[in-house]
């Protein structure tokens, strides 16, 4: 059994979608957040503009994350970045045994 993740990405001017297959619901949102993460280093490393971003498993929204700004009023990129890693964190506590 295999199942689909995406993350669509919504910039000024611009929307994008990546998807993929995992071989289970875990490991696709494993994978979303993965390119969410990738995204949001990109956007950081280019300077790019705020986004939005929204993960999806086997057809269930998993998170929206949205660039917010920092204190000068550029894109947070890194902020997002955090966001996506406390997600991820959480993720890997919830599943200890005990």
């Amino acid at each position: 059994m295999t199942v689909s993740w995406s993350l669509t990405t919504t910039a000024p001017g611009r929307s994008d979608t990546t998807m993929g297959v995992a071989h289970d619901r875990e490991a696709a949102v494993t994978a979303a957040l993965a390119a969410v993460q990738a995204a949001v280093d990109d956007a950081r490393v280019s300077a790019g503009p705020a986004a939005r971003y929204e993960l999806r498993a086997a057809g269930e929204l998993i998170a929206i994350i949205q660039t917010g700004a920092d204190e000068r009023g550029r894109p947070d990129h890194g902020e997002a970045g955090n966001v996506v890693g406390r997600i991820a964190a959480e993720r890997a506590l919830s599943s200890l045994p005990g």
